[in-house]
């Protein structure tokens, strides 16, 4: 809501996994159980919209660089959620 009351152009990018990943990962590694990290899904685009700014599910690169053009014409916030797998961030780390 601030974002839209000072009417700042930023754009948020949100990486949906439904997980605290990098969390569920350290537990992983150390041989803990998880536990509290995973919770179902939440439609990020519509709580933006729900704010006053601009929200959209982003799939692919050419789908992002499409929504970046168009979020830095806006004069209000732009959210774009990309959905990633859970262990996307086993490959990485």
């Amino acid at each position: 809501a601030t974002l839209r009351d000072l009417k700042l152009p930023i754009v948020v990018i949100v990486f949906v996994d439904e997980s605290l990943g990098l969390i569920e990962l350290k537990q992983r590694n150390s041989g803990l159980t998880n536990l509290g990290v995973d919770f179902g899904p939440t439609d990020f685009p519509t709580v933006a919209e729900a704010l006053g700014g601009i929200g959209s599910w982003v799939s692919n690169r050419d789908e992002m660089n499409a929504a970046l053009e168009g979020a830095f014409e806006r004069q209000t916030f732009t959210l774009l959620a990309c959905k990633i797998g859970e262990k996307v961030y086993d490959e990485r780390l």
